[in-house]
Order: structure tokens, then sequence, then C-alpha cells
């Protein structure tokens, strides 16, 4: 289709925190952008599909979701009791200070794994999650996409 594109994305990591499991360390996205990770590109758009993993810290009650008034801030040091709408606004700030001008497409996840054995959980949280994002999405002023459930 005449795009090149470069996915930046890291398999088991968190928008909101960084954290390590085993002997892997998993660096978040805010942590990621904040250290370069884009510095290198010149995109026409960029597109941030995450908060599958972040229900893991609501679910064991580590963040709450907060609400669109909470303040854009993140603090490596803070992994436990910070608001996620927050977090995720702090991201695309974050993104627009890196790259202004760049378009911004936020991806709202699916319900992918809502009734598989481990995740009785999951339908209420990630709920959580993708009205969060939508939330953030909107009151940032990017664009949003939504995936179907398969």
């Amino acid at each position: 289709m005449g795009y090149n594109m470069i996915n930046l994305g890291v398999a088991g990591t968190r928008i909101s925190v960084s954290y390590t499991s085993g002997s892997k360390k998993y660096t978040s996205f805010i942590e990621r952008v904040e250290n370069g990770v884009l510095d290198a590109y010149t995109p026409d758009l960029i597109i941030v599909f995450g908060g599958i993993n972040d229900t893991v810290k609501l679910h064991n009650a580590q963040m709450t979701i907060g609400t669109i008034n909470d303040s854009a801030e993140y603090s490596p040091t803070k992994t436990s009791g910070y608001s996620f709408i927050g977090r995720v606004k702090y991201l695309i700030e974050l993104i627009k200070s890196k790259k202004p001008g760049v378009s911004i497409l936020g991806v709202i996840p699916p319900n992918y794994s809502e009734g598989t054995s481990n995740f009785e959980w999951w339908s209420e949280d990630i709920a959580q999650i993708q009205s969060a994002l939508r939330l953030v999405y909107e009151f940032c002023e990017i664009g949003r996409a939504s995936c179907r459930e398969r």
C-alpha cells in the first residue's frame, strides 16, 4: 500500500507502569517515549494501542481508573495508587510534545479474552479501561478506532 510501518510495541508491556516479571523488565509506553523511542522517526501517524495489560493493575486494586479531571502526570517510582486516566493523558501530551503536528490514532482494545477460564474478572475491568481510553482520546482530541470483538 506504499506505507512504511514501524512497530515500536513490546508484548506484555503496560501504558501506565513499568514492572519486572521473573528476570524480565517490561518498560511502560510512557517511559519508552520519554527515553526517546520516537526520536529517530518522522511519522505521519502514531497509533497507540494498549491498555489490555493494565487491567491486571486495576484488577489487583493497584491503580484507579480516575476521572477526566485528573492531572496528566507520571512518576516511575509510583507503581500503585495512580490514576490510569491521568497517565494516559500524560502519554498523549508527551507524544504531542515529542512529535508536534503528527496525527495520533488511539485504539480501543477488544474484549477478546472474555469467557476464558482464567479471566472471569476480565469483562468488567476491560470495559473500564475501554471507557477510560475513549474519554482520554476524546479529551485530547485525537482519532479513535475500536477493534471488533472476536
